[in-house]
């Protein structure tokens, strides 16, 4: 029966891409322990317990907004599923929003362009190296860029099926505001999100419904979690930017953004050729410039392959009708043998070798933590004293051993009167610290200052290379030279 026939036909591309998502599942799992845990995904974890505890949480003001989605599901993934997957259950959330993010993919290429479309690109997505990097690190990016998704498939949704536009638009609304919340830079989109509802959908539907959605989730979380920390957030953005614009060139930042996205940019400018879907292409095109345009602007590197993501998002089924068109131009010809199958195939295939090749790079962009953690293990004990660069990887890995109020790192410190490096250098002075640790990653100015002023104090027990993507790191571990601990208690 035709009608039976063309239903097979539409929930076909439907079964295809719940496959892609098992294997997209299936890729992620089995990598799970790339390399340690991050300074970032360990405290996302700890913040995460201090919100579902109600007690103090000393690190929720540098993350506002995040703290109520990605933080307490990380730790809720890591307290059930740690004994299946480790300390790296704190990812599993990451690999979940992942997951949305590509049925999204799926969802806005079929309401826009066809189903066929919607599979490619979510297939030519999954293939994309920050965004399977992102998607399974422990990090809130993960869940700012699928909420953008969500928003940006609910529009779609309203454009394409006008009669449920007004629910849609209202969700859409939620989901953005969540995006901008969740990651501060990602509010980069509200502005263009108004203009966009606002010019699709007119002045009526948009005040109705799209604008009090977005309006009540900024509104809860400007009045409940920004405005009090408005002075702790602004010197951390400060100090974001000034980190943000070390060592790099316009030039050298433009040569990174082309490495991520030039597999999605080319076919994409090709499908702005085809008379019929230029204006849907074009403007998905649009949509992926903010992120690029900003470091390019500020001349900051800082997240760029975090951030990326966003726009690989909007740019893959825009990417996916450039290689549909071409590939029906150059590999079909009449009479003759289809050979569309084989390109798709190849294109894949090559695509997927880049894709290895550059995970791998982000995979290990800082230094493997392990053995560190395992010589540590092995020598403290419940009143030692541990300073750390980037010290929640060691509390996250040694919980049962370290105590949290004898553990310090070197981001910042106030000791005997003095504060920063000055604090630092004394403490190093005084001996408190039975261990210190030094990865010359996160603070390399002070771990220099630090090994100056140690003298007859510490020796260094340990020391290897990290393995990071573009050279030697070394990790160091320095023991106090004799003599009990000295007690903390006076910081």
């Amino acid at each position: 029966m035709p009608g039976s026939s063309a239903s097979h036909a539409g929930r076909h591309p439907r079964y295809l891409v719940i496959v892609l998502l098992l294997a997209e599942l299936l890729f992620q799992t089995s990598r799970i322990d790339f390399n340690s845990l991050r300074y970032d995904e360990a405290q996302a974890v700890l913040i995460g317990r201090d919100v579902l505890l109600g007690g103090s949480c000393p690190d929720c003001a540098q993350h506002t907004g995040s703290v109520y989605l990605h933080p307490v599901l990380a730790a809720l993934a890591y307290d059930y599923f740690s004994p299946a997957l480790g300390h790296w259950g704190a990812r599993a959330v990451s690999m979940v929003f992942g997951l949305i993010m590509t049925a999204t993919v799926y969802g806005i290429g079929q309401l826009l362009f066809g189903a066929s479309i919607g599979l490619l690109g979510a297939v030519l997505l999954t293939l994309q190296a920050p965004m399977l990097y992102v998607t399974r690190v422990g990090l809130y990016d993960s869940a700012s860029a699928m909420c953008l998704g969500v928003a940006a498939l609910c529009t779609a949704r309203a454009y394409a099926k006008p009669a449920w536009s007004g629910t849609f638009l209202f969700l859409g609304g939620l989901a953005l505001g969540l995006a901008a919340l969740i990651k501060f830079v990602t509010a980069i989109y509200l502005p263009i999100g108004l203009v966009l509802v606002l010019w699709l959908f007119g002045w009526r539907r948009w005040s109705i419904w799209f604008l009090p959605g977005l309006a009540l989730v900024l509104g809860w979380g400007m009045l409940v979690d920004v405005a009090p920390r408005l002075a702790v957030l602004g010197n951390m953005t400060e100090s974001t930017v000034a980190l943000g614009h070390a060592g790099f060139t316009r030039g050298e930042i433009g040569q990174m953004i082309s490495r991520w996205l030039l597999w999605m940019v080319a076919p994409a400018l090709l499908g702005c050729v085809d008379n019929g879907t230029r204006f849907k292409v074009a403007l998905l095109c649009v949509l992926a410039l903010p992120y690029p345009f900003i470091h390019l602007a500020t001349g900051a590197e800082q997240g760029l392959h975090k951030n990326i993501v966003q726009s690989l998002f909007f740019l893959a089924p825009a990417a996916a009708v450039g290689i549909r068109n071409t590939f029906r131009d150059m590999l079909r010809v009449p009479r003759a043998v289809d050979l569309r199958p084989f390109g798709y195939g190849l294109l894949i295939l090559l695509m997927g070798i880049f894709m290895m090749k550059n995970l791998r790079w982000l995979e290990h962009q800082y230094p493997n933590t392990d053995p560190a953690v395992a010589y540590l293990r092995e020598r403290i004990g419940p009143k030692s004293v541990l300073m750390a660069e980037e010290p929640y990887i060691y509390y996250f890995y040694l919980d049962s051993e370290l105590s949290l109020n004898r553990l310090y790192g070197t981001y910042y410190l106030d000791y005997k009167n003095a504060q920063g490096i000055e604090a630092m250098k004394q403490f190093v002075r005084d001996g408190v610290a039975d261990f210190i640790v030094l990865t010359w990653y996160a603070t390399p100015v002070q771990d220099r200052d630090l090994v100056a002023v140690m003298r007859g104090e510490y020796e260094q027990v340990f020391d290897y290379d990290g393995g990071v993507s573009w050279g030697t790191r070394r990790v160091q571990i320095y023991r106090r030279i004799g003599g009990p601990s000295r007690n903390p208690s006076s910081l």
